[in-house]
């Protein structure tokens, strides 16, 4: 029955003269369609660093209140802004470690659409496991307060997720473009966006964490991963433009001067203990 077209039921209805054989022809097309399950959709939440997460377990919480969708809570434990800052000693240990466990939940559900929602730090890890293990395939990417580089190359990957992806932006957050001035291998493209077809960068008025609020994750995140609905936010269009100070801030690479006088400082140390041997 299922497969019969709408005027072929309309016309065996018709044949039902009781009233009762007629109700239960009228249903039965939709009885195995609702028997059936509805396929499950893995939402895996990725936190930033130094923080225990608990927007996490607010966004699980909705997601469980939607039929067809699970949420994972994953993690890298407390990243401190000290190891955050030095590019070739922390970073990789964290991006291994959610990897491994990323990669472990698409070999066990290779049947199921897998997401992510990632903020601040957690975007960049994303970013780099895509870029890395192919076999990582992805649904849907959600990233909100990220430090991914603004120059990165989606369409290098656009095999293993279902574009667009979401960028929330947030016009209070100035953590994005510190992360870039101050260390290696960070982009400011939670503070500018990506800019990127493959994109879709919304603005809002928020800090760095101002997103993680379930208003906002039921008005503008469940949306697209149950449907793949990009909701706009009003403030994209509205906003106002960077003043020169922002400006400065965002474009000058404060790590290079910082290294200058780190250098100078070692140097003027040692010329003072060669003093010394004197």
């Amino acid at each position: 029955m299922p497969n019969n077209s709408l005027l072929e039921l309309q016309q065996r209805l018709q044949t039902f003269s009781d009233p009762n054989e007629y109700r239960i022809a009228e249903a039965a097309p939709f009885v195995p369609a609702a028997s059936i399950p509805l396929p499950k959709h893995v939402v895996v939440l990725l936190h930033g660093m130094n923080t225990n997460a608990e927007w996490q377990e607010a966004l699980a919480d909705a997601i469980r209140n939607c039929s067809n969708l699970e949420p994972l809570v994953v993690g890298y434990g407390n990243f401190h802004p000290l190891k955050f800052w030095f590019p070739f000693f922390f970073r990789q240990g964290r991006i291994n470690k959610v990897a491994t466990d990323l990669r472990g939940i698409c070999k066990r559900n290779p049947n199921v659409h897998i997401s992510v929602v990632a903020h601040s730090f957690g975007t960049y890890i994303i970013s780099r496991i895509i870029e890395k293990y192919p076999d990582v395939k992805l649904h849907r990417i959600l990233l909100c307060g990220a430090i991914v580089d603004t120059d990165y190359d989606w369409s290098m990957v656009t095999s293993q997720f279902k574009y667009p992806v979401i960028n929330d932006i947030g016009r209070r957050d100035p953590w994005p473009s510190m992360a870039k001035s101050l260390s290696w291998g960070f982009g400011d493209s939670g503070c500018i966006g990506f800019q990127n077809s493959l994109v879709r960068d919304r603005h809002f008025t928020y800090g760095h964490s101002g997103f993680l609020n379930p208003k906002h994750m039921q008005k503008f995140w469940l949306p697209y991963l149950l449907d793949g609905k990009v909701v706009h936010s009003p403030y994209t269009s509205k906003r106002r433009p960077m003043r020169v100070f922002e400006i400065f801030l965002r474009t000058f690479q404060w790590k290079y001067f910082i290294l200058i006088v780190v250098v100078l400082g070692l140097y003027k140390f040692l010329e003072f203990l060669a003093g010394l041997a004197l």
